[in-house]
């Protein structure tokens, strides 16, 4: 197994958990900030965008529109790498 795909399924793992931790929300915010740009470059990007969509939900639901956006922002990146211009747009 690659050093990158070891990242990829640590990263992972480590998002499901912490998800699942409303009080740890700032980590997992954190957490997912950095690990974008390694996750975008990789091409990881049906799994990341799944990712990045539950964590903007929490975001919402949270009532954290800052957050929420910086989420979408990066959604929408990883979304229009795929070609998927009109879901970018509606999301």
């Amino acid at each position: 197994m690659t050093y990158a795909v070891q990242i990829k399924r640590s990263a992972a793992k480590a998002l499901e958990m912490l998800i699942a931790l409303p009080e740890e929300w700032g980590l997992t915010h954190s957490l997912a900030l950095a690990l974008h740009p390694h996750m975008e470059r990789r091409g990881y990007w049906s799994e990341w965008g799944r990712f990045l969509q539950a964590l903007i939900d929490c975001a919402h639901r949270r009532g954290s529109p800052t957050e929420e956006a910086e989420l979408s922002l990066r959604r929408g990146e990883i979304l229009r790498q795929q070609g998927l211009f009109s879901t970018a747009v509606l999301s």
